[in-house]
């Protein structure tokens, strides 16, 4: 399986206000995600005015089971798409069978934004200070950063993850922030291919 690429023809980084922004939604969701021959995702992206690129089938985020979806477009409509991209997974019937069938519904309740190392330390502040305000201003339920000992294990990776979780309200206000943390900082890589990560055992 490719890469699915969803592009709008206005879309390109000469966008006034430009943004970039990668999330990870977990396999099982994937095919409604994308819908019959890609339907849904050309449904967001039409109406949100965005790109959207989903990594490769098996190229999941390093030390996790969820593909990447890259989201690209104007800040205001790049938080739309993940708004709408959250709606839509926050909604999914978890499928009964499921391994860890609790946990994949815990994992519905948040969004995995996808962020640069270079920039932990304006989520997480000294003794965790940053994280712990976040936390508490937007009533989340979970703000947690994937630890720096996680990330270290894939040598060159420059990439962590923050999950976001909580009443929805509050998830979506979390998200704006921290999307606009993210514009102010250096650009995501818009690279989605992690095979060099993989270890194996």
């Amino acid at each position: 399986e490719q890469e699915v690429t969803v592009y709008d023809d206005q879309v390109s980084e000469d966008t006034v206000d430009f943004s970039r922004v990668k999330i990870t939604i977990p396999q099982w969701a994937v095919p409604a995600f994308m819908g019959t021959r890609g339907e849904n995702i050309k449904k967001v992206t039409r109406k949100c005015q965005t790109n959207i690129i989903l990594s490769k089938f098996r190229e999941n985020f390093p030390g996790s089971k969820e593909r990447v979806v890259l989201i690209e477009g104007e800040s205001k409509n790049v938080v739309q798409t993940v708004h709408e991209v959250h709606d839509f997974f926050r909604g999914l019937q978890v499928p009964e069978n499921l391994e860890r069938f609790d946990a994949a519904r815990r994992r519905q309740r948040g969004i995995n934004l996808v962020i640069p190392t270079s920039l932990c330390v304006e989520f997480i502040g000294n003794n965790a200070e940053i994280a712990k305000q976040i936390h508490r201003q937007f009533k989340l339920h979970i703000f947690s950063i994937r630890g720096r000992r996680e990330y270290l294990k894939y040598s060159g990776l420059n990439e962590t993850t923050v999950f976001i979780s909580g009443e929805e309200k509050n998830v979506k206000e979390a998200i704006e922030y921290s999307i606009e943390k993210l514009n102010a900082g250096p650009k995501v890589d818009e690279n989605l291919s992690y095979r060099q990560f993989y270890v194996t055992s």
